[in-house]
């Protein structure tokens, strides 16, 4: 994540960078985007658009999870969680927010108003689509569209996907041992086809008319501080390994 604000900055962009965050729960990819931004002399802002509400349709998606994480956004706790968060963020950085559906905020931007959108936000076919439509719009000219939870891309994956639930968040293909969110996996690759991307989380580059792979090559290694001790110890003796 970090990596795809290093990116931008390669370019020498003479305004500040602007990130747009659809879907941002507690807030800790909104810091590590906000953080990022010390790459850049220029700086930047980051805007989150989140409802802060149930979504899930525990019909078709009965993980404990998802009723967990449904029980704190329906007593407002995760919202609160979010506003302490994003307030530890760097000073110099302007956390913005919008609370509300994406498909509501969404068409209320400016094109091309924003160097990278990053889509977090529900995650059931539909939904991804209508926000990565809206992010392909809302993207400038050398800019970056990029997401998360994409364990599987469609290219990896048995025609049979498109015959699944709509209303899906979460699915596991025993036959191909791997769990995923068919959603994602999909609109992705109806959106860019094979896109680049580290451990589910993916990324394109606007070029024009064309979308082009994310190159991350000679990224200098950067820990955001939010993560705990020992966590960032694991993760730095993992990618220094």
């Amino acid at each position: 994540m970090m990596g795809t604000v290093w990116k931008l900055t390669q370019s020498q962009p003479a305004h500040p960078l602007r990130l747009l965050e659809i879907g941002s729960w507690s807030g800790l990819s909104t810091l590590t985007f906000a953080w990022a931004l010390d790459y850049f002399a220029h700086g930047g802002s980051v805007h989150c658009i989140d409802p802060w509400l149930p979504y899930v349709d525990k019909t078709v998606n009965r993980a404990v999870l998802f009723t967990a994480m449904d029980e704190v956004a329906a007593s407002g706790e995760i919202y609160d969680v979010f506003c302490h968060n994003v307030s530890c963020g760097p000073g110099d950085v302007e956390i913005t927010h919008s609370r509300g559906m994406s498909q509501d905020v969404l068409p209320t931007m400016t094109d091309g108003s924003f160097d990278l959108v990053y889509v977090d936000g529900d995650h059931v076919y539909g939904a991804v689509v209508s926000d990565i439509e809206s992010a392909r719009r809302l993207v400038a000219d050398g800019g970056i569209v990029c997401g998360d939870d994409l364990e599987a891309q469609a290219h990896e994956c048995h025609d049979s996907i498109n015959d699944l639930d709509e209303n899906l968040e979460f699915v596991t293909d025993t036959d191909a041992a791997i769990s995923f969110h068919p959603g994602v996996t999909r609109a992705v690759g109806e959106a860019f086809g094979p896109v680049s991307c580290w451990n589910g989380f993916w990324a394109m580059q606007k070029m024009g008319d064309t979308w082009a792979p994310v190159s991350l090559e000679g990224i200098p290694f950067k820990l955001p501080p939010h993560l705990p001790a020992d966590m960032a110890t694991a993760i730095r003796d993992e990618l220094l390994d």
